[in-house]
């Protein structure tokens, strides 16, 4: 959504990490998403507590389409850059508060991270299976039930809201041009959750339970789930009873043919016969999904892989702290391609790879 952006990160100035920028440059192996999420955009760091720091963010607004932050709520409003603040510099401005919890209620002000929603929605329950009421006996228990209390920190919570996030201020943005003024969006994490899970509101009779992983989290079913081959790991994704027919072709194992397939140690015995790649070639080539799964790290798939570059990805540029991906990773292509767009508007986008697709200038405001 960030097209033009401009991300003012209000926090103090520092030694050490804090001194270099906003924390999530330093997320995971390298700061790799960030350099993903953050390619093509200015940045600076401002004191929001400082008078200087807050003109520094008015000056961005006046001449900003979208500011989005994700402060609790009234702390915008103390900083003097709440809504109807930034309304009067700018009218056309498109204001974006994302919370954890909503500015209604008692939990408004509760500090929220992106496994706060998850957990309080149950995701995280669901995910960590028997882990939540396994025995922890001894030390070896602890450590088990702790690996698979961790894993159970489900990646959905950010996502689902970035999508609820995403879809209210392009809406705003079209009321904008049909109405000429700009309007506060208020967005939250556990409504977006409840929303990207709403299947789990509805009850009815007949309706079939949710599948929950098994104990080793390897996933949901016999055909839904990780297996260890004789080299590497493989996911075989089935879903109907055609597929399974071809999956066991591949296999050559007609006494596994009836459907549903419920016997994941028969299926585990089976893909152990043979390496992960060939399996994967093997299974592909039948049409059933089966892929390796262990074969490189996020960072490196998305940079290094033929398929990914056969989209458009490009490594430009040498940055080592981003090991392993050693490069700026840019995006010679957008994620999504108009094939219909008027010539006029495609030649007002600007030339990839230097910019992203948006025209908008937006603002962030991050903690």
């Amino acid at each position: 959504m960030a097209g033009d952006a401009r991300c003012c990160a209000g926090r103090r100035a520092g030694t050490g990490l804090r001194a270099r920028g906003d924390p999530y440059r330093h997320l995971i192996v390298g700061g790799t998403p960030a350099a993903k999420t953050t390619a093509g955009k200015e940045s600076v760091c401002a004191d929001l507590k400082t008078a200087a720091g807050r003109e520094i963010a008015r000056e961005l607004v006046r001449r900003a389409d979208v500011l989005v932050h994700n402060y609790r709520p009234g702390v915008p409003e103390r900083l003097g850059l709440g809504y109807d603040d930034l309304h009067a510099l700018n009218p056309r401005l498109v204001w974006v508060s994302i919370a954890g919890y909503g500015r209604h209620g008692s939990g408004a002000n509760r500090p929220a991270t992106h496994p706060c929603a998850g957990a309080a929605m149950g995701g995280a329950g669901y995910q960590a299976a028997s882990a939540l009421v396994a025995p922890c006996e001894t030390l070896a228990d602890v450590r088990e039930v702790a690996r698979q209390l961790m894993r159970a920190n489900e990646s959905n919570p950010d996502p689902n809201t970035s999508v609820v996030a995403a879809s209210a201020t392009l809406l705003a943005l079209l009321a904008r041009e049909r109405h000429g003024v700009g309007q506060a969006v208020y967005v939250n994490m556990l409504l977006a959750n409840g929303y990207a899970n709403a299947d789990d509101a509805v009850t009815y009779a007949g309706k079939p339970p949710r599948l929950l992983p098994d104990d080793g989290l390897h996933g949901l079913s016999a055909t839904y789930r990780l297996y260890r081959a004789r080299t590497g790991w493989v996911f075989v994704a089935v879903g109907s009873a055609a597929e399974w027919q071809r999956a066991c072709a591949v296999l050559e194992r007609p006494d596994l043919a009836s459907w549903p397939m419920t016997d994941d140690g028969a299926l585990g015995s089976a893909l152990a016969t043979r390496d992960a790649d060939e399996w994967e070639r093997a299974f592909v080539a039948a049409g059933v999904a089966v892929v390796r799964a262990d074969a490189s790290t996020p960072g490196v798939f998305f940079a290094r892989h033929p398929q990914m570059l056969a989209q458009g990805l490009r490594l430009l540029g040498s940055t080592p702290h981003l090991a392993p991906m050693q490069g700026n990773l840019r995006n010679r292509h957008y994620p999504a391609s108009l094939t219909n767009t008027h010539q006029h508007a495609r030649h007002l986008l600007p030339p990839p790879p230097f910019r992203p697709p948006c025209r908008c200038r937006t603002a962030l405001l991050r903690r």
